[in-house]
C-alpha cells in the first residue's frame, strides 16, 4: 500500500510540476513538427472556410456582435489557419487547446453557425485529446516520462464534454468515463494528502475543482443518461471534501487555498471553485452553493488591481504566493474569471458580476491584445507585457466572447438541470 501511494504522489507530483505552465507560455510554434496528414487536414480546413461566403463582405471570421468583435475576428482567423498540430496537439499550447477549441466550436454548432471546415478541424483536436487521454487511462503512471498526458487529460476532458453535449458522438462517453474513472481512482488512494502537496503551478486545489466542476457538468451534458447520477454525486464529493481541507474565511473574506494550510488569496483555486459550485446550484438548486460562490467571487476583489484592470493571480504581499512581488497578471487567470464571472451573473441576475467581466475583458483588450499580430499575449509583470503566449489561453478568450454574446442575448450559459 504504502509502495502504491508513494507512486501515486510521484506521479502527481511529476504531472503537476510542468502543469498547465501557462505561467511560463514563451513556446513559440514549430511549423517543421505538422506530419503531412495533419497539415493536410489543415489545408482542407483552411481551403473550405476561405471559400465560404461572408454577409457584407465581412470576414468569415468575424461571428460575435460584441464590443470585442475586432478582436474575435483576427485572433479566430490567427488560430484557425496558422495553427500547428502534431497527432491533434497543438504545438504551441499547454492543455487549454484541447478545452476551449471545442468549447468554442461545439457551441458554434450547438447554435446552428459552425461550418464544415470548423467541424473538420475540431475532428482533429478532439480525436488528439483522445489519444492523450487514452494513454493516461492506460497506464497513469506514463506521466513520469511524460507529464502533459495529465495536464492535457485533466483540462481537455471539458472539451470533450461540450462535443458530446452538441452531438451526441458515441466515440465520446468511453474517453470521458474512461479518464474520471482514472482519475478519481488516483486521487482516492492520495485521500487528504493531496491537500498539502503544493504543486506548482496552480496547486491541488485548483485540480479538485476543476475535476469537480467537469464531473458536475457530465449530468448537463448528458442529459441524466448513463453515469450521470454517479458523477454528479462524485463532483459534490469533491466540493465537500475542498470545504473541508481547504475552505478559510478569514483571509480576504472567504476563500479556497491553493492548499491546505497556506494563508494568502489566489485566483486560480477560486475561480475554478466557482464554476464547480455554480454547476452544483445548477443540478440541486441548494442555494448553499450559489451563496458560497458569491461570497468567494467578493474575496477575490483583494486581488483586483486598480492600477492595471486586472486581478493580480495572487497576494502580492505575501512572499510564499505563487507570482508574489510580480504584479503578474494572466491571460489564463483572466479568462477563467471572466468565465466565472458570467456564471454568477446569469445565475443572480447581479450587475456587480456583469461589470466586473466586463473590466477584466477590457484589461485584456487595452493590455495584452495586440491587434497587428492578431494574438492576445499571455501576461504582464509589474506592467511590462511578456513575449509569452499559448493559442489554448486565445482559444478561451475566444469562448468567453462567444458566451458574452449569448450572455447578452439571454441564452443560458449552461444546459437545463436534467
Amino acid at each position: 500500500m504504502f509502495a502504491g501511494l508513494l507512486a501515486a504522489m510521484i506521479f502527481f507530483l511529476a504531472a503537476c510540476g510542468s502543469g498547465d505552465s501557462d505561467d511560463d507560455a514563451s513556446a513559440q510554434p514549430d511549423d517543421d513538427q505538422a506530419d503531412d496528414d495533419s497539415a493536410a487536414d489543415d489545408d482542407a480546413a483552411d481551403d473550405d472556410v476561405t471559400d465560404d461566403d461572408s454577409a457584407g463582405g465581412e470576414s468569415e471570421y468575424c461571428k460575435v456582435d460584441n464590443q470585442y468583435h475586432d478582436l474575435f475576428c483576427k485572433v479566430y482567423e490567427r488560430l484557425f489557419t496558422e495553427s500547428t498540430f502534431v497527432n491533434g496537439d497543438d504545438a504551441n499550447d499547454f492543455g487549454d487547446t484541447f478545452a476551449y477549441c471545442p468549447a468554442l466550436i461545439f457551441t458554434m454548432y450547438e447554435e446552428g453557425r459552425a461550418t464544415d471546415a470548423e467541424m473538420a478541424f475540431v475532428h482533429v483536436v478532439t480525436d488528439g485529446y483522445k489519444l492523450r487521454a487514452q494513454a493516461f487511462i492506460d497506464d497513469p503512471l506514463s506521466v513520469l516520462s511524460d507529464s502533459m498526458i495529465l495536464v492535457d487529460s485533466y483540462i481537455g476532458v471539458l472539451g470533450l464534454l461540450m462535443g458530446y453535449q452538441a452531438t451526441q458522438d458515441p466515440t465520446f462517453p468511453p474517453v470521458i468515463d474512461g479518464y474520471f474513472d482514472a482519475a478519481l481512482n488516483v486521487l482516492a488512494l492520495l485521500g487528504d494528502l493531496i491537500y498539502y502537496i503544493p504543486v506548482p503551478p496552480y496547486g491541488p486545489t485548483t485540480i479538485i475543482s476543476g475535476t469537480a466542476g467537469s464531473l458536475l457538468h457530465y449530468p448537463l451534458a448528458f442529459q441524466g443518461q448513463d453515469r450521470s447520477d454517479e458523477r454528479m454525486e462524485q463532483g459534490l464529493a469533491l466540493l465537500d471534501d475542498m470545504e473541508r481541507m481547504t475552505w478559510n474565511d478569514q483571509i480576504g473574506g472567504y476563500q479556497y487555498m491553493a492548499w491546505a494550510g497556506d494563508d494568502f488569496e489566489y485566483q486560480y483555486s477560486n475561480v475554478t471553485a466557482i464554476q464547480g459550485l455554480v454547476r452544483a446550484y445548477r443540478l440541486t438548486g441548494d442555494q448553499v452553493y450559489l451563496d458560497r460562490a458569491e461570497r468567494v467571487a467578493d474575496s477575490l476583489e483583494t486581488l483586483y488591481s486598480d492600477q492595471y484592470g486586472g486581478y493580480f493571480a495572487s497576494d502580492e504581499s505575501h512572499q510564499n504566493a505563487p507570482h508574489s512581488g510580480e504584479e503578474y497578471i494572466a491571460l489564463s487567470g483572466s479568462n477563467y474569471t471572466i468565465f466565472a464571472l458570467m456564471l454568477l451573473y446569469q445565475q443572480t441576475g447581479d450587475e456587480k458580476y456583469l461589470d466586473r467581466a466586463y473590466r477584466t475583458l477590457d484589461f485584456v483588450w487595452n493590455t495584452l491584445y495586440v491587434s497587428q499580430e492578431g494574438l492576445c499575449y499571455h501576461d504582464i509583470q509589474h506592467g511590462v507585457l511578456t513575449q509569452g503566449y499559448c493559442s489554448g489561453c486565445n482559444w478561451q478568450l475566444l469562448y468567453n466572447l462567444w458566451l458574452l454574446d449569448d450572455v447578452l442575448d439571454g441564452t443560458d450559459l449552461l444546459p437545463p438541470a436534467p
